[in-house]
């Protein structure tokens, strides 16, 4: 029985971590940026990854409803920086021009060799073509540059708003 009840308290505990990840409260107390921030000491903690944010502010004007699904498509890159890049070196930089602003998760890992198009579709890429998707939908879009031995570059672009 107390066994059961370890076993318990663990997948509580561990469901309450995901779902803390998959919607951090600092994302809507602090906004995007802090949340990157957040993230990335996250990372650097867990897997003894050296991490950097750069930009310009702390707070991005973008539409409220998008922040959570920005927010997660960078989650989901850095994820993929983790798991295929064998980096020891991961940043975020945030940019804004007139229009738009530029999220770059970059990485000094191992980098890919694969023809890519605009849409970013390639072979066992699902997790790419989800973001892609994702980013349309909100006119936004995902651009990646890598090379074998280069580490891996993904510019995501979202519209800045006004709202």
């Amino acid at each position: 029985l107390n066994e059961i009840s370890e076993l318990l308290k663990n997948a509580i505990s561990e469901s309450r971590i995901i779902t803390y990840d998959l919607s951090p409260p600092v994302l809507y107390e602090l906004g995007l940026v802090p949340a990157f921030k957040w993230k990335l000491e996250q990372i650097g903690e867990k897997f003894k990854i050296k991490t950097t944010l750069v930009s310009e502010f702390n707070k991005l004007n973008i539409r409220k409803e998008f922040k959570i699904l920005v927010y997660r498509i960078v989650a989901e890159l850095l994820n993929n920086a983790i798991k295929h890049a064998s980096a020891d070196l991961i940043e975020v930089e945030v940019k804004k021009s007139k229009d738009f602003y530029y999220i770059t998760v970059r990485d000094n890992g191992v980098g890919f060799q694969k023809k890519m198009n605009n849409r970013v579709t390639m072979k066992g890429g699902f997790g790419l073509m989800s973001i892609t998707e994702r980013l349309e939908n909100i006119k936004g879009r995902l651009e990646i540059k890598s090379g074998k031995g280069k580490g891996t570059e993904a510019i995501v672009r979202i519209p800045a708003s006004e709202n």
